[in-house]
């Protein structure tokens, strides 16, 4: 299990930064250089506002390019950090696997891919200012946000996104997202970085009767069907397993994208 800010060395080539114009994810540089003979440093630690851009890139390919995710279109990049903002509020983890080492330039004039939606003529602007950590390369992201938000009940569980660049798959680093993830879930108070000073969310209210702090319980993980994928859309499924996720359900032709008609299956953990 990693701990914050633990660096692994992954096996595996290292891959150049894309020459495509068209392609969502050319402003991600890769740290693998010829001189690091293929291996990439990875260290995890929480979000930041200044990720965005690169977390917006990773989604809008598996938004383009897959089923993994429903939505049809990638988001405007301000929907992602209100939601990065509003998980820190809730003091609920937002987790990122990053390279570490010299990079080369992200891409300048707040190119984020995907619909390209621009609040006013300054946005670009602080889309810059937002890219400009240069030392850092994101190359996978998960959190938890309330699952069911809206109803109160529903309060102790939490619905886990996690998504890894592509070039960076079967690589580990899925894995040591979500064992870090679990771990903060399961000890928050050992990982105050990760669920520092908030208000309004199951890690930050009280229990009258003992004053111990509420924690997340249960853990769910919607995950699409994929028939095109590993085992027919069943190796994400067993990923899931490994870690001790049970099916809760499964939800026939729920789904609709890329002409097709798509399962959704429902995964649980209970901490």
């Amino acid at each position: 299990m990693s701990s914050p800010g633990t660096i692994q060395r992954l096996s595996g080539s290292g891959m150049p930064r894309s020459s495509s114009p068209t392609k969502s994810l050319s402003s991600l540089s890769l740290a693998t250089t010829a001189t690091n003979k293929g291996a990439a440093d990875i260290k995890l630690r929480p979000a930041h506002r200044t990720d965005i851009p690169e977390i917006h890139e990773i989604l809008s390919h598996y938004i383009e390019n897959t089923v993994l995710t429903f939505r049809l279109e990638p988001p405007p990049w301000y929907e992602l950090l209100h939601k990065l903002e509003v998980l820190q509020s809730q003091r609920l983890p937002y987790i990122v696997a990053v390279t570490t080492g010299p990079v080369t330039p992200k891409a300048a004039n707040g190119e984020v891919g995907g619909d390209g939606e621009r609040k006013d003529s300054a946005t670009g602007d602080e889309m810059d200012q937002m890219d400009e950590s240069g030392t850092e390369d994101v190359v996978g992201y998960c959190y938890v946000s309330k699952f069911r938000g809206e109803k109160l009940g529903y309060e102790r569980t939490a619905e886990i996104t996690i998504f890894v660049h592509p070039e960076y798959t079967r690589q580990g680093i899925g894995k040591m997202l979500m064992n870090q993830l679990l771990a903060v879930l399961k000890d928050p108070e050992r990982y105050p970085e990760y669920v520092g000073p908030g208000h309004d969310g199951p890690l930050a209210k009280k229990n009258s009767k003992d004053g111990c702090n509420e924690k997340v319980r249960n853990l769910i993980a919607c995950i699409a069907v994929d028939e095109d994928g590993p085992k027919k859309g069943l190796g994400l499924k067993e990923w899931y397993e490994s870690f001790g996720f049970e099916q809760s359900g499964r939800l026939k032709g729920v789904g609709w994208k890329f002409g097709k008609s798509i399962d959704t299956i429902y995964m649980q953990l209970c901490i």
